[in-house]
């Protein structure tokens, strides 16, 4: 029986250490493909990303060159830094299924054009925004498509100065706080289902300009195991089970024929 208790916490931690993941930060340079107008300049943003520079009608994105499978459960920490323009338009973090879409800049984020889920942080108000041009929002496939948005009275986006962002994902129930200060909890996104994809940011100008810059990402995703490990975890425990009624039963013939 040791053996197969044994055994059974061996495949116990196999499976713990397929579902768990730690934080890990990512590097803009190796770890990350740039779109756009999105370049890298370590002695303006260490660590970071410059998603676009001052200027008008600009967009630029950087996405993880790993493609994540089955995206059910994430934590993401970040800085951004919007302003040193006439404040517009805003960047987003984004969870999507093709980085590589064709996309908008002005008042689309560089995110409009997208297949999947954003948390974007607004310095403009377009006509589809619904209150401040000074909010956060999650959005679905497109800035113009706003499951929920929250108001920020505290600071303005554009003032600056580097937010921290933490964002917590877990089976479409995501929450939101910068600085420490929570703007949106644990809000539930009807009718999300798992796929495939990548994480990263976008931003854009249009007729009014930003600075957007982005450092310091860190990122842990969670792994659902497929069907098939779950099959072999099972096969193996099986296996396990059946090793152990040999020994039983052969321990018993023995002490019998003893």
């Amino acid at each position: 029986m040791k053996y197969l208790k044994r055994s059974i916490l061996t495949l116990s931690l196999i499976v713990a250490s397929s579902v768990q993941a730690e934080d890990e930060t990512l590097d803009f340079s190796s770890d990350m493909t740039l779109g756009g107008d999105a370049y890298i300049n370590e002695s303006h943003v260490s660590n970071g990303v410059i998603l676009t520079p001052n200027a008008l009608w600009q967009q630029g994105s950087a996405f993880t060159n790993l493609k994540y499978e089955n995206i059910t459960e994430f934590t993401a920490h970040f800085d951004i830094k919007l302003g040193g323009g006439t404040k517009a338009d805003g960047l987003t973090f984004a969870w999507v299924t093709d980085p590589d879409a064709s996309t908008s800049a002005g008042g689309g984020l560089g995110f409009t054009g997208m297949t999947g889920y954003a948390v974007e942080f607004d310095s403009y108000r377009n006509g589809w925004d619904n209150g401040s041009d000074n909010h956060v929002a999650v959005i679905q496939n497109s800035a113009g498509n706003e499951l929920l948005q929250a108001e920020i009275t505290d600071f303005d986006l554009n003032d600056g100065i580097y937010r921290h962002v933490d964002v917590e994902f877990e089976n479409g129930i995501i929450s939101v706080d910068i600085d420490g200060q929570n703007y949106i909890n644990d809000f539930e996104i009807a009718n999300y289902a798992a796929f495939d994809g990548h994480f990263g940011f976008t931003a854009a100008t249009g007729g009014q300009r930003d600075w957007h810059k982005v450092r310091n990402f860190e990122l842990a995703v969670t792994p659902v195991p497929e069907p098939s490990t779950y099959a072999l975890m099972l096969g193996g425990l099986g296996m396990v089970g059946f090793m152990a009624y040999r020994r039983r039963k052969t321990a018993a013939q023995s002490s019998i024929k003893n």
